[in-house]
């Protein structure tokens, strides 16, 4: 939904007010004005707090090379001091800096709740076109065109092929460093650089500027009458054409924020005492333990591993935070506090987890690639997964397995990749007992949840879901040769049905082959235990059958019957099966794939 620009400022006017759907902001509150004292408190810029508890913004580096400039809001004023920075401002990708306020010497704090989100991961393009630039603290300009050159995606290097430009209404000199904030997602993505080129180009990067803007002065959105770019004129003439045409039709250089938080992770790992270090020094009671769980969790022990969970659900984190847990984990791994074991990945997953929500789930690579600069590398298994990581195999599992069956000649040998890199046990025993843990773990409720913890515990729960359903498949493959108790396989194809009808039956994932897949699954599980309905295992089984048959018109799965069929010795399950598929449809007398209801059920033998 596309908010008015009357409607914007008036949220502006009312703190928290929401602007866009289930979104609220406090966007009067977060930025402020740069202001030169020296010149009678001229305004020469835009700062936005981006963390309130460490009085943290960002800003334009080109703006903060003078003493004399102060941040400020409603007349009250901050002096701050400039904790990192990109290297060259006069680089589109490094025309940031992070700052932080103090009253004079002292430090000072803010709500976090005044503070903005921020987007790491590579907005979408409706996030761009629904944006809004913050260009004071009493003003906004709207963004009427927008090309990305070559977004950095994935967590990748940004370099000056990451060039990008807005065309934005009422922007002007004195709004360099403001926010480009999503109305669509409630996240800032991006700061805005000079609207000019300097004049203090060196010659590398202003042929770089030139041959992008000749590549993509047609794209660009510009009302026709800009004077051509000649690339053979010389590079002084195209620089000169250039300015004249940027200055006239506003076009803003942007910085994505995933260059910001690249180079702000790069300084803090080449400088131990950088901006991580120094945002540990205010302490966050969950990080803290967090911290000493990661120390202290026995990675082969499934309470620990909850204990961890839970922790990681109900931490009050923010992406300096996020920042800093990502740093805890692989200083721990380089100190070997955090050990290598069954659940190591797990954990893993779960700060993964927790970043993906938070628009951040590409922060480890380069955090991992700056460690790599200094010579440092870390295990592959402490690492987060290519490929898609578990939840990619479990998917490719779930595709790869399609018209599997457990009848006829018998259960065909079920295929499943782990992920690169992980090296699972190579004991079938060990892969379904670990497989059989993370279920179990997975359909645990986790009580007294705030609505956002609920969100973080429901992610770290489909976590949990795939990694067992990658151990307990690659188990059952490895098994049909292995001499183990039938309870444990019957348990253990009950299990992986559920999980794979939960997590890929009847969602975002839906698909035919899920559907069918878990049914297959679960019938295995009772062909096993003779359809002892007693058994816990066959109950899970049997609610897997039900609700997929219920799910079947809309998934196209062959035949509801069929799934009946599977269930002869257990009147209670095909009675409620019956019901389930019919009552859901409202159908007094309707043919459905052979079973007919005309005035009572009838099915086939």
């Amino acid at each position: 939904m596309r908010i008015t620009y009357a409607a914007f400022l008036l949220s502006l006017l009312l703190p928290g007010v929401s602007f866009a759907d289930g979104c609220t902001s406090a966007v009067d509150r977060a930025v402020f004005d740069v202001l030169d004292e020296a010149h009678n408190g001229l305004r020469v810029g835009t700062a936005t707090l981006v963390d309130g508890r460490n009085a943290i913004f960002l800003t334009a580096l080109h703006l903060v090379g003078y003493k004399s400039l102060v941040l400020s809001r409603k007349e009250k004023k901050y002096h701050f001091d400039v904790i990192a920075s990109g290297p060259n401002p006069t680089q589109v990708i490094d025309d940031w800096a992070v700052l932080q306020a103090r009253e004079n010497d002292t430090p000072v704090t803010f709500d976090d709740s005044d503070a903005l989100n921020l987007l790491y991961d590579t907005p979408t393009p409706d996030s761009i076109a629904q944006s809004t630039v913050l260009t004071s603290s009493s003003s906004t300009s709207d963004v009427v065109s927008t090309k990305w050159s070559n977004p950095p995606d994935f967590g990748a290097e940004c370099s000056i092929g990451n060039l990008t430009l807005t065309k934005v209404d009422k922007y002007d000199k004195g709004n360099s460093g403001s926010p480009y904030y999503s109305r669509d997602t409630c996240h800032v993505f991006a700061l805005s650089s000079r609207f000019e080129l300097p004049q203090d180009l060196a010659k590398a990067d202003e042929k770089a500027v030139a041959a992008l803007f000749f590549k993509y002065q047609q794209q660009l959105g510009g009302s026709g009458n800009e004077p051509p770019i000649d690339v053979a004129a010389p590079l002084d003439q195209q620089l000169s054409i250039i300015r004249t045409w940027l200055k006239n039709e506003l076009f803003v250089k942007v910085v994505p924020m995933q260059c910001i938080i690249n180079g702000v992770i790069r300084s803090s790992v080449q400088d131990r005492n950088g901006v991580i270090s120094m945002l540990a020094k205010r302490h966050n009671n969950d990080l803290d333990e967090i911290e000493e769980l990661l120390h202290k969790t026995n990675m082969e022990d499934s309470d620990d591993l909850r204990r961890l969970q839970v922790n990681i659900i109900r931490a009050d984190i923010n992406w300096s935070s996020l920042l800093l847990l990502w740093n805890d984990w692989y200083d721990g791994v380089l100190s070997e506090k955090i050990k290598n074991g069954t659940y190591t990945s797990t954990v893993r997953d779960f700060i993964v987890a927790r970043s993906s929500l938070m628009q951040f789930q590409f922060v480890p690579i380069p955090l991992r690639r700056a460690y790599r600069e200094i010579g440092v590398q870390h295990p592959q298994q402490f690492a987060v997964a290519s490929g898609g990581g578990f939840a990619g195999a479990a998917s490719d599992f779930v595709k790869d397995n399609a018209g599997w069956s457990s009848r006829g000649d018998g259960p065909k040998e079920l295929k499943v990749t782990p992920p690169p890199g992980m090296n699972l046990p190579t004991s079938a025993e060990e892969l379904l007992k670990t497989g059989r843990q993370l279920a179990k773990l997975a359909d645990e409720p986790i009580e007294g949840l705030s609505v956002q913890q609920l969100a973080v515990a429901e992610a770290t729960k489909k976590s949990l879901q795939d990694i067992s359903i990658v151990y307990l498949a690659s188990g059952l493959s490895k098994a049909q040769s292995a001499s183990l108790p039938t309870i444990d396989f019957a348990e253990s194809y009950a299990l992986l049905a559920s999980n794979v009808s939960e997590r890929y039956s009847g969602s975002s994932f839906s698909s035919p082959q899920a559907g069918e897949l878990a049914t297959e699954l679960a019938s295995r599980s009772l062909d096993l235990t003779g359809h002892d309905i007693k058994t816990p295992y066959s109950e899970i089984a049997t609610r897997v059958i039900i609700d997929n048959a219920v799910l079947a018109p809309y998934l196209h799965m062959e035949d509801a019957a069929k799934m009946i069929k599977i269930l002869p010795d257990n009147d209670k399950a095909v009675k409620a099966l019956k019901l389930n598929k019919f009552d859901s449809l409202s159908v007094e007398e309707k043919p459905l794939n052979g079973i007919v209801r005309p005035d009572g059920l009838t099915l086939p033998n």
